[in-house]
């Protein structure tokens, strides 16, 4: 298991890049996400949620 801070940017070690890597596409559970067709993505309307009681921020980080 790697530990990192929150404030030192994400780099993959060599060994984690081989390890996902080696995963095949058989491997991965994906029964938490079922697939999905038009029809539902047809269905789906955006959301953006406004709150008056909330301040709009703008950050620009490098």
């Amino acid at each position: 298991m790697v530990i990192r801070k929150l404030s030192d940017p994400y780099q993959p070690f060599y060994e984690e890049l081989a390890q996902i890597r080696a995963i095949s596409v058989h491997e991965i559970d994906f029964s938490d996400a079922p697939e999905t067709d038009l029809e539902v993505w047809s269905k789906a309307t955006k959301v953006s949620p406004r709150n008056k009681d909330k301040t709009e921020v703008l950050v620009s980080l490098d």
